[in-house]
């Protein structure tokens, strides 16, 4: 199996793509149907030229800080490697084209801010659905999971979990 290349969050003509576009199934079927319906009802918000408000009210950085506390020490190398790559790869990879005038402006606004401070859960949920992704293609070859990335695959299912059903993060489940 091929590992399939990364790319934003629209096409070379700048029209809106959904997230889940060229991604993996299993990347989408590990995300709950309420958590897709948020994506999918945030790319209809752009192709409708609507962009989120920002800085959130509800940071990517407290929805991790939350996750975190209730994994009670389990999970700290895990958050930190999150926020981490959500700092890397939010302006090439999670952000629709819509969206890059708004990010340019709260960089300028914000510039010793790091971008979890200043986006929300979506974006954070963006990421998630790519995480598996950005791990296949890291090594280019489909192999066996290394035990660090079993425990890392099992903490990214936890921290779906935790976002479907926390009533602070999309209003929790129904």
């Amino acid at each position: 199996k091929r590992a399939r290349k990364s790319r934003p969050l629209g096409d070379k003509q700048g029209r809106v793509v959904s997230v889940f576009s060229d991604r993996s199934k299993e990347a989408e079927e590990r995300v709950p149907e309420r958590l897709r319906e948020v994506l999918l009802a945030g790319c209809h918000r752009i192709h409708a030229g609507q962009v989120e408000e920002l800085p959130s009210e509800l940071t990517a950085s407290a929805v991790v800080s939350k996750f975190q506390e209730s994994e009670k020490g389990e999970a700290d190398g895990f958050c930190q490697q999150v926020l981490l790559i959500f700092q890397g790869i939010l302006a090439t990879m999670l952000l629709y084209p819509l969206e890059r005038p708004q990010y340019e402006s709260l960089v300028r606004a914000h510039p010793e801010k790091p971008l979890a401070d200043l986006y929300g859960p979506e974006h954070l949920l963006r990421l998630i659905v790519l995480l598996p992704v950005l791990m296949e293609s890291g090594s280019g070859v489909q192999s066996e999971a290394t035990e660090e990335e079993s425990a890392f695959s099992d903490t990214l299912d936890r921290l779906i979990a935790f976002m479907d059903q926390d009533p602070m993060v999309f209003g929790g489940a129904e």
